[in-house]
């Protein structure tokens, strides 16, 4: 059903800042914060749970508050910018395990993305998340999540399976879907100030693409985080990894150099072009997510269990 749902999505006009849903947006953020205390609150850390509920309403208060005055209030600023900043770097250091962190960075890359959000996307994010944690159930079923470090140095992966290359399927159909599921790139290319109105009053071009940019990332770097983690706890060879997404990459490359014009309109040409250039550099471009997605993942983790 979650699937049904998410393909609705890519079907909706692209988001261009001409129909905005605050409300909406609002309210997406109170539902991430009620999963959010029901995913914690059988935790002991209750702080990183308190933090989480209230990023995530204050995002969406501040989105909802700021498209109904005149002008950008700054109070809100500071907590958009604090929330911005901040956000990540204070659920890397609470979380003290494997799982509690990937839940607690999927929930506060949501209350960053609410602050850039318009309208349907911050729904789009939110079904992806649950759809993440039904994949993550159905992708280390056959693991005890209960204690991951023993799990890890007790399971023998020599042998690849055929579960470890539909795990890389789908995580690869995933990361394009989410590229375009809700009409990103339109929103960039149309370079709508709307999105960014909580964050700055005055024009600043660079720093208005750059948040663009990040909103535009923060989908695809959700799913580099759980893949991560995927792989980590499925104990998936490195080498498998990097094969087949090179294979993915190569196929798709070759597909579109051969839907590369040399005539024609100017605008089907540079299409053309665009389409070659971007799946090129695919390769390169999840190889480096999934290492800075590895790097989130167990920055300073190890050093909690041994001084545990």
């Amino acid at each position: 059903s979650l699937l049904v749902v998410l393909g609705i999505f890519s079907w909706l006009p692209p988001i261009d800042g001409r129909q905005q849903l605050t409300e909406l947006v609002f309210f997406v953020a109170i539902l991430n914060s009620t999963v959010v205390y029901m995913n914690f609150k059988n935790t002991e850390n209750k702080t990183l749970n308190l933090f989480l509920v209230i990023v995530n309403i204050i995002s969406g208060f501040c989105v909802f508050y700021t498209s109904k005055v005149d002008g950008l209030n700054p109070l809100i600023q500071m907590f958009v910018w604090l929330i911005f900043l901040l956000s990540l770097p204070v659920v890397i250091m609470l979380s003290p395990d494997l799982k509690t962190r990937l839940f607690a960075v999927i929930f506060s890359l949501e209350a960053i993305y609410s602050l850039l959000s318009l309208s349907y996307e911050s729904l789009f994010l939110f079904t992806l998340s649950l759809f993440i944690m039904v994949w993550i159930k159905d992708e280390t079923r056959s693991v005890s999540v209960i204690n991951p470090e023993i799990t890890m140095s007790t399971r023998s992966r020599e042998e690849t399976s055929n579960s470890d290359v539909l795990s890389f399927i789908r995580f690869f159909f995933l990361v394009f879907y989410s590229f375009f599921g809700t009409g990103n790139i339109a929103s960039l290319n149309s370079f709508d100030p709307g999105s960014i109105r909580c964050f700055v009053a005055v024009f600043n071009p660079f720093l208005m693409g750059g948040l663009l940019l990040i909103k535009v990332l923060i989908p695809i770097f959700v799913f580099g985080v759980v893949y991560a983690y995927i792989v980590q706890i499925n104990k998936i060879k490195p080498e498998l990894v990097q094969a087949l997404l090179q294979l993915f990459s190569d196929f798709l490359t070759l597909h579109f150099f051969h839907l590369v014009q040399d005539s024609g309109s100017w605008l089907d040409i540079g299409s053309s072009l665009s389409h070659f250039i971007i799946v090129e550099g695919t390769s390169l471009f999840l190889a480096l997510l999934l290492y800075a997605s590895k790097f989130i993942l167990n920055a300073g983790l190890k050093t909690k269990l041994s001084s545990d």
